[in-house]
């Protein structure tokens, strides 16, 4: 089990289709989380429960997250260095306020674990909205920075 906490920002803009304007948005988020993980043969099971604390202009809203991602090696035994991994996922954000359902997220990945603290996925990320869905490609590189080592 792991507990963390942290901060973001984000600057989104969206496109307005009837006058192609640009409408853009400042979001200062707070958030604390907690891990769980653990492993049945191969696969590698974690659940994430996140509340974030987020504060636009116009509103502040608080929503909650919950992540389940399953990861397992294709060409090893276990995750370790060289390792190419399958990794699946589903996430569900709800808000305090209406609409209350935020987004669903399914994400099919596959990944290469070059060391404990450095590694790259890419894959599809499907979101379903209140209003719509879209389909995205993703690249992530994930870099762990492990501030307890001496």
């Amino acid at each position: 089990m792991q507990f963390s906490a942290g901060a973001a920002y984000a600057n989104t803009s969206k496109y307005n289709a009837r006058n192609d304007t640009k409408l853009n948005t400042d979001e200062n988020r707070l958030f604390q989380q907690i891990l769980i993980g653990n492993q049945i043969g191969r696969v590698y099971i974690n659940h994430r429960y996140r509340l974030e604390q987020r504060y636009f202009k116009v509103q502040d809203i608080l929503r909650f997250r919950y992540s389940l991602n399953l990861q397992c090696p294709l060409n090893k035994k276990e995750i370790v260095p060289g390792a190419v991994y399958l990794s699946l996922s589903n996430e569900i954000f709800i808000n305090n306020k209406t609409p209350n359902f935020d987004r669903f997220r399914t994400i099919a990945e596959i990944g290469y674990f070059i060391s404990p603290s450095f590694r790259v996925e890419s894959g599809l990320l499907w979101q379903i909205l209140e209003k719509s869905d879209r389909c995205q490609l993703r690249f992530s590189v994930l870099q762990t920075i492990d501030f307890s080592k001496k």
